[in-house]
């Protein structure tokens, strides 16, 4: 009995040490999943730009551990490229979505993201359209209970350790087109910096140049890459490295690539794909 009493006593000594270590590593293992970012692919370090392949026309997604913004979101029919991007990365919150201007290829999509994310803030330029679309967005914007805000004067947003993203809203009361009406965004991350144009035209591009906000290292091309001479003048003046047109494979025109290519910038267009811009602020990468 002794004998045998004795054996039994050793075997729990040796399960109790077993039950232990499991239940610490079961432990350890929620707390990871606890800490882990609740928006954005936790394998993300510093700034992603994704300038999405939504046809001819905009949405770019910027993101910043847990911070997530939208620059525009397509048409309804390109929502599903929104969505899978955005799916991909585990993103269930939005915190800035930025409408450049109000044409359907531009508001399109906030409808369905509004049904499928909690969006914190809305911006977009203070003006109206007389259209389906527009009315949907409104209408959308109601059921949802948000307000947007009307961009007037120039403002940021940070994205933290000092880095920003510049808004310059339309200076003018009113244009003849809507795309002048677009907010142009500067976003600059330690060494690197974007400039994103909107459907800026003409008139909205002279403001911009007279504002002179400096050298950047990527230019997103306005209006979907439509051939503009003032168009020189912007990229003379910003000297990018890299330009990306976001536009359909039928829209592109000759000029814009012959353009592009007399200034020696390596341009990416997103009918061949979307285009992922990565940077930690020192180093620099793309992905298409």
């Amino acid at each position: 009995m002794i004998a045998n009493t004795e054996v039994h006593v050793s075997r729990r000594k040796q399960i109790i040490p077993i039950i232990l270590v499991v239940a610490i590593l079961v432990i350890f293992s929620i707390f990871l999943l606890r800490k882990a970012p609740k928006t954005v692919d936790s394998e993300e370090i510093g700034l992603t730009v994704a300038f999405l392949n939504v046809g001819k026309a905009d949405c770019i997604v910027l993101t910043v551990d847990d911070f997530v913004m939208l620059v525009d979101t397509g048409t309804a029919d390109s929502y599903s490229v929104v969505s899978d991007y955005l799916a991909e990365r585990g993103v269930t919150e939005i915190d800035y979505v930025l409408l450049t201007h109000l044409d359907q290829d531009h508001i399109g999509g906030v409808p369905s993201l509004l049904n499928d994310y909690t969006v914190q803030n809305m911006i977009q330029p203070d003006y109206v359209k007389d259209n389906d679309t527009y009315e949907a967005y409104v209408e959308a914007l109601a059921a949802h209970d948000i307000t947007p805000v009307y961009l007037k004067q120039e403002g940021d947003i940070s994205l933290g350790d000092g880095n920003t993203i510049h808004l310059y809203p339309p200076e003018a009361e009113e244009y003849e087109q809507s795309n002048d009406y677009s907010i142009v965004s500067a976003v600059y991350y330690g060494d690197y910096s974007f400039l994103l144009m909107g459907d800026a035209e003409k008139e909205r591009m002279q403001e911009i140049l007279d504002q002179n906000p400096g050298v950047f290292t990527v230019l997103k091309i306005p209006h979907h890459g439509d051939y503009k001479s003032i168009l020189e003048q912007l990229i003379s003046l910003t000297a990018p490295q890299y330009c990306v047109v976001s536009t359909s494979a039928d829209n592109l025109e000759e000029k814009m690539t012959e353009c592009l290519d007399y200034f020696a910038v390596t341009a990416y267009y997103t009918f061949n794909g979307t285009v992922i811009m990565k940077t930690d602020g020192t180093t620099f990468s793309v992905i298409q």
